[in-house]
């Protein structure tokens, strides 16, 4: 069995000091150098993935591979072991 699951995930980077409000500005390093301000346009990112499920040999082995528009991806493998309780 395979099927292939199509979305678009948003993040919102948010300021830790007010949830509401989105994250305006950062240090590279905490408590020294400079603070970088962040356009609004920085703080959201939007983007589109397709998602595969294959199940192989019965269930008991599943495949998951996350592509993105550009070629990248992450591939995962599991197999369920014989419980031998």
């Amino acid at each position: 069995f395979a099927s292939t699951l199509l979305s678009r995930k948003l993040f919102c980077y948010r300021d830790p000091n007010d949830p509401q409000k989105l994250l305006e500005s950062i240090r590279i390093r905490p408590g020294a150098g400079k603070e970088r301000r962040i356009a609004k346009r920085e703080a959201v990112a939007l983007y589109d993935t397709a998602t595969t499920f294959v199940s192989r040999n019965g269930g008991s082995e599943m495949v998951v591979c996350t592509e993105w528009p550009d070629g990248r991806f992450i591939l995962g493998e599991v197999q369920v072991q014989p419980d031998h309780t």
